[in-house]
């Protein structure tokens, strides 16, 4: 703390991830040290950046599907988290489909639900 402006300063760059919260115990002292107020807990809250790479929970997602396979009906789920906080626009993913290799019989032969990662084949 800065002893003239009583500004809490750091000494060190903060990452929530690491520790979201620290508990202070801060007094009011005289320069002879006599305290005047206190002690008074002061609460502080790292804010959380976007600083987390989201990550699959498998390297690879494989299916097997068979000629009877409903469209609109999902066959796998795909998941991933994010370290960031949760229930923030940081951590809130979403699934797309980039691209689909072969592009045939038709480019988007399947639907992924974005929030759930639930994968079917499209309804034709």
């Amino acid at each position: 703390m800065d002893p003239d402006s009583g500004f809490l300063l750091v000494t060190r760059a903060l990452d929530r991830e690491e520790q979201a919260e620290y508990q202070l115990q801060v007094t009011l002292e005289t320069q002879d040290g006599r305290v005047l107020w206190g002690p008074q807990l002061v609460l502080v809250h790292v804010k959380d950046e976007n600083d987390q790479v989201p990550r699959f929970s498998q390297a690879i997602y494989r299916a097997h599907l068979s000629r009877d396979t409903r469209p609109g009906i999902p066959f796998l789920f795909l998941e991933a988290s994010d370290w960031d906080e949760p229930g923030t626009a940081n951590s809130d993913l979403r699934f797309h489909v980039l691209s689909q290799t072969p592009a045939q019989p038709s480019p988007d032969m399947f639907q992924l639900e974005p929030r759930l990662g639930a994968l079917a084949l499209s309804p034709k």
